[in-house]
Formats: structure tokens, sequence, C-alpha cells
């Protein structure tokens, strides 16, 4: 199970960087042949929307464990 954890934290880091990535694109109006389409400004909000929920879901799911074995402050 941890180990699964931890892919998931790095699969965290891998979407978030792509997110990054298309959200540069999509601001600097960048276009281009991508396996013979044309990538659009839609296309680059939509995959860095898409790519930022997948990553904080993956880190929310890889970063739930720290907490597991941690008494609460609050108590």
């Amino acid at each position: 199970m941890q180990r699964m954890k931890e892919l998931a934290k790095f699969a965290s880091g891998f979407e978030a960087f792509h997110a990054l990535a298309n959200a540069y694109f999509w601001t600097t109006n960048a276009s281009f042949p991508l396996f013979g389409v044309v990538t659009t400004l839609a296309m680059h909000l939509t995959n860095a929307l898409v790519n930022a929920a997948i990553a904080v879901a993956l880190g929310v799911y890889g970063l739930e464990a720290l907490d597991a074995g941690r008494p609460s402050i609050a108590t």
C-alpha cells in the first residue's frame, strides 16, 4: 500500500509539470503540430485544467498517509 502512495506522489508531480507546461503554452499563444494535430489555445487550456485536477487528486491520495500515524495538534 505504501508503494502505491509513493507512485501517486510521483505521478502528481509529473501531472503538475504537464499542467504548468500547458498553462505556459496557453498564455504565450503557442500553437504547434503534434503527431499531425495542430494544437490550439482551447486544447492547452483544457489540458492544463485536467492535468491540474489529476495532480491535485493524486497528491491528496499520496499525501493522506502522512497524517494517518500522526497525532492531531488539537488534542
